[in-house]
Order: C-alpha cells, then structure tokens, then sequence
C-alpha cells in the first residue's frame, strides 16, 4: 500500500459555485478536480438532499 497524502496531491483551484444550479455546481467543482458533498459526511448524499426540484447553490 502506498500513502498519497497531501504531500502528492495536486493543487487545485475550487471554482465560486454560488448562484449555479446544483447540475451546474457539480460540474464545475468536477471539472477543477473536487466534489460538491453533502454538509454532514454521516447524512444522506447531496443528491438525496436535493431532489426533487431546482436548487441553486446560496453559500
């Protein structure tokens, strides 16, 4: 097993996601290397969170 912690991660730029639709969001924190998440790593996954309906990210 081989340790890839943080001295072996790229750096990345997290893009401003406020104002975009959940889809939107997504797609440019996956773009840029990242993961949008839920608030509470231990609750339901963001997609359970926010369906059904149009979300936009506030914060």
């Amino acid at each position: 097993m081989t340790w890839n912690g943080p001295g072996t991660a790229r750096e990345v730029t997290v893009p401003d996601i406020v104002g975009l639709t959940l889809p939107q969001a997504r797609k440019a924190v996956s773009e840029a290397g990242v993961a949008a998440v839920a608030p509470d790593p231990d609750g339901p996954p963001l997609g359970a969170l926010t369906w059904p309906g149009v979300w936009v990210v506030t914060a």
